[in-house]
């Protein structure tokens, strides 16, 4: 009896859903892919994870086709996990959704979701150059209207807004 051992290939995916690298593999073999809210962070560290560029793709096109409002909150959730969480949000979502927040400013700056945004990611946003916006008036509003709210549910502020 001749016995050969072939290497098994391993791939180590941490922070990923079981589920999303199992739907991920799926797409691999029927084309098929169902995107939603809840999902696509999951379904994005799995793409990244094992080199789907498609997959990646599809969930970039799929967020780009949601509301600003939706994006914020996705956003919004994703900083806080990351700041809470040992499970970490995976970079390339939060580059995505950050993106789509800039590209679409004017839109965002009327979500109230916008004005409970932690600091970091509110100073970080507002001082970002590639916000689309027609007047740099907006950002001042913005910034006013923030203020206003943090002093209101007396959550703390940076100095330099006193």
């Amino acid at each position: 009896i001749i016995s050969m051992t072939r290497p098994i290939m391993s791939i180590d995916v941490h922070d990923v859903a079981v589920t999303s690298v199992r739907t991920v593999l799926d797409f691999a073999y029927s084309g098929l892919l169902a995107v939603t809210v809840d999902k696509a962070e999951d379904l994005l560290k799995a793409s990244v994870a094992l080199g789907f560029k498609e997959v990646e793709e599809l969930v970039r096109q799929y967020l780009c086709k949601q509301p600003p409002a939706v994006v914020l909150r996705m956003l919004i959730a994703a900083h806080l996990k990351r700041l809470r969480s040992r499970m970490r949000s995976s970079a390339v979502y939060i580059e995505i959704l950050f993106s789509l927040c800039e590209e679409q400013f004017e839109a965002v700056a009327k979500c109230p979701e916008l004005l409970s945004m932690p600091f970091e990611l509110f100073h970080t946003l507002l001082g970002s150059n590639r916000l689309l916006l027609h007047s740099e008036e907006l950002v001042f509003q913005t910034v006013l209207l923030w203020v206003q709210h943090q002093r209101a549910a007396h959550r703390p502020c940076p100095d330099y807004f006193s």
